[in-house]
């Protein structure tokens, strides 16, 4: 099983790590709605569009003109093989030279089934599509279990990369809702922290992470099936 990690400094922004300083991050980080039975799936591309425009990026989220916003932030690396997980936006899943500077070379995709995986003829490169925007349409997401085991493919396949001292970004377009989301959930399952302290503490390391609409959902209710996976046996506390 995945190493459990400890909570620091996660209560508050101005406690948070700085920017860049990862060390400190090695191993420990700082029911959904329904329409006529069917899941909700909102725009996400849209809402991605609306956040380049508040932070006056352009279209395709590129930060080169930012020192402020990153094409891809580290927010957790393994605290034994010291591979790191990323969130990033399209603009660097696209962009091969900065992937490989980086030394990412495995990518979940939680773009649409129709997004583009840029490098998949390449054989040194490895994705996952994780379309979590319709999380809500797959029926055993309604119990704890459900869920769990819809997140756990995504979870294990990071974590053979990570434990392989192999780094791993997860990107939509902006990095900040789907990838934000998926993002976040991952640093729950590494850490053992709660959905509002995960956030806080991933924000510390890309601001604009915003898990919105049903995300916000999603990781209130990974939170408690975490929290029930976690407790002893014959506790019924």
């Amino acid at each position: 099983s995945a190493p459990r990690a400890r909570l620091v400094c996660a209560r508050a922004r101005a406690r948070a790590p700085a920017r860049g300083a990862l060390a400190p991050l090695v191993g420990y980080l700082v029911p959904a709605p329904m329409v006529g039975g069917d899941a909700v799936v909102h725009d996400y591309d849209d809402e991605a569009r609306k956040l380049f425009k508040q932070l006056n990026l352009p279209e395709d989220g590129s930060t080169r003109a930012s020192s402020k916003y990153n094409d891809a932030d580290a927010v957790w690396a393994h605290p034994e093989t010291h591979a790191t997980f990323y969130i990033g936006n399209i603009s660097i899943a696209g962009n091969k030279a900065d992937l490989v500077a980086k030394g990412i070379r495995n990518v979940v995709n939680c773009q649409d089934r129709s997004a583009e995986n840029f490098f998949e003829d390449d054989p040194s490169f490895s994705y996952l599509r994780f379309p979590i925007s319709y999380w809500q349409r797959d029926p055993a997401v309604r119990t704890e279990a459900g869920l769990l085991g819809y997140m756990r493919t995504y979870f294990d396949w990071v974590d053979s990369k990570l434990e392989k001292g192999e780094n791993v970004m997860v990107h939509c377009l902006a990095g900040a809702h789907r990838a934000g989301t998926a993002g976040t959930a991952y640093v729950m399952y590494k850490t053992g922290m709660g959905a509002q302290a995960a956030v806080t503490a991933v924000r510390a390391r890309r601001p604009f992470v915003d898990p919105i609409y049903d995300f916000k959902d999603l990781l209130q209710r990974l939170d408690v099936a975490l929290q029930a996976e976690r407790k002893p046996k014959g506790d019924s506390s």
